[in-house]
């Protein structure tokens, strides 16, 4: 078979889409059964609410707006183009992702049974090779990943706090305490600071905390960002 495109072609259709800074589609339409709307997020192009096509892309763009590593998130980014089982095949990413580090992380979104199939799996290994060759990173996430007890008891958690004021005094006694002894417990900056004053500096980004594999406790550890 011919392969209309080379491996420079591949390259730079990645590339591309590692750094894309706008959506190449519109991906706000209604078909079949899929749930579509806007998430307002501090993350979007612009401030620009970001587009989702399912529920669970929309966990996930909950997910992402708290995780203090993204800071730019771009849905449906440019298409790449590469080769697979000799032919031509097309993939655009459900997102993009600019991390605090300078890195990209291209996502796809995808309810388990549909992710594990033999012609997804094999997609999502080649692409996720290509990405990696390129200096990216590549991840699907399904619901096994988005909606696990402790994501779904700490992130409406963190949400119902994000809009707290964090003074900057109380910023400034966070990170003064934290640059002394490298980390502190919830309890103990939540004496100090009141309670719900930590969960909005967590949901803000301004402390880090385990929120996705431990359940939020008084006994949890806050270090800096």
């Amino acid at each position: 078979m011919n392969i209309l495109i080379s491996s420079d072609q591949v390259s730079d259709s990645i590339h591309q889409t590692l750094e894309s800074t706008s959506p190449s589609r519109d991906a706000l339409h209604v078909y079949g059964r899929s749930y579509r709307g806007l998430f307002q997020s501090h993350k979007g192009l612009d401030g620009q609410s970001i587009q989702f096509e399912s529920a669970l892309a929309r966990d996930a763009l909950r997910l992402f707006e708290l995780a203090p590593e993204v800071i730019t998130i771009i849905s449906e980014p440019s298409v790449i183009e590469f080769i697979l089982e000799e032919e031509l095949r097309r993939y655009r990413p459900d997102y993009l992702l600019h991390l605090h580090d300078g890195r990209r992380a291209l996502v796809e979104i995808k309810y388990g049974k549909e992710a594990h199939t033999p012609t997804n799996q094999a997609r999502y290994k080649e692409v996720g090779n290509l990405v990696e060759q390129a200096g990216g990173m590549f991840a699907v996430l399904t619901e096994e990943h988005l909606r696990t007890r402790v994501l779904q008891q700490n992130i409406p958690l963190l949400e119902r706090h994000r809009h707290l004021e964090v003074t900057r005094s109380a910023n400034a006694w966070l990170q003064k305490n934290l640059a002394a002894s490298g980390h502190l417990s919830l309890e103990a900056a939540a004496n100090q600071l009141g309670r719900p004053i930590v969960l909005a500096a967590i949901a803000q980004g301004l402390v880090l905390v385990d929120f996705r594999n431990r359940l939020i406790t008084n006994a949890s550890i806050l270090r800096r960002i």
